[in-house]
């Protein structure tokens, strides 16, 4: 699955203290893909809000001025961690807001962004990032479970638009997943309950990631978009 060359943009949440910082990723000239955490390869970080278009816009201006157009966009940007549990009617506006804006809005500005390069030169890949909580209907944490919802369908009406100029649009559904961030809301009790109902009795770590994201962002998922993947 050769994606040589290939810009791609990761959006990503930075240590929870601001929305996001963009990670720029030329693979050029190596076999293989990226890594996770220090062991990223030629990686460029840039910093801005993702639920604000000129600062998108002006974060992608950098990319674009050292390394060329965006040929690959991983939408992993959201509000999660943070977010304490509790009924839905207990959901204070601003946080509802807010989770919509990083979430939700921010999968469509970054991909607005993009979507013109991208079309001029007929070939791109967009892969969203969604959640298992959504198939589970996860209770007490209803506006994440909603903004992932909304990205689901977001994947679908994207890819209807972009795949004239072969441009593809998925999405990924990862399980509970072990990262460097710290979530004191994931008890041991809580992992065993999700150990317990997966085929693969473990929890996901971020390179369990990789292998799906590498193929949709090759030439050898050219025929696939608008399609939700578990990776759980």
């Amino acid at each position: 699955l050769d994606i040589n060359s290939r810009i791609t943009l990761i959006i990503s949440l930075y240590h929870c203290t601001t929305y996001m910082i963009t990670l720029v990723l030329p693979i050029t000239g190596r076999p293989g893909f990226i890594g996770t955490g220090a062991n990223l390869w030629n990686a460029q970080f840039f910093a801005c809000d993702v639920s604000q278009p000129l600062a998108v816009q002006q974060a992608l201006q950098q990319v674009k001025g050292q390394w060329g157009p965006v040929q690959v966009l991983i939408n992993n940007a959201a509000i999660f961690v943070t977010l304490g549990r509790q009924p839905f009617e207990a959901i204070p506006m601003a946080e509802w807001e807010q989770v919509m804006r990083v979430n939700v809005t921010g999968s469509w500005v970054c991909a607005s962004a993009v979507a013109a390069d991208m079309k001029h030169a007929q070939w791109g890949r967009i892969i969203n990032v969604s959640s298992s909580t959504v198939p589970l209907g996860t209770p007490m944490f209803m506006h994440y479970v909603t903004s992932k919802s909304a990205v689901i369908v977001m994947t679908r009406a994207m890819a209807t638009e972009l795949g004239p100029h072969s441009i593809t649009v998925n999405c990924l559904l990862p399980g509970l997943t072990d990262t460097e961030v710290d979530n004191p809301g994931r008890t041991d009790a809580m992992r065993k309950k999700i150990i317990d109902m997966q085929c693969v009795k473990r929890i996901g770590r971020p390179d369990d990631m990789v292998g799906t994201m590498l193929f949709l962002a090759s030439d050898a998922s050219a025929f696939i978009t608008g399609q939700s993947i578990a990776v759980d």
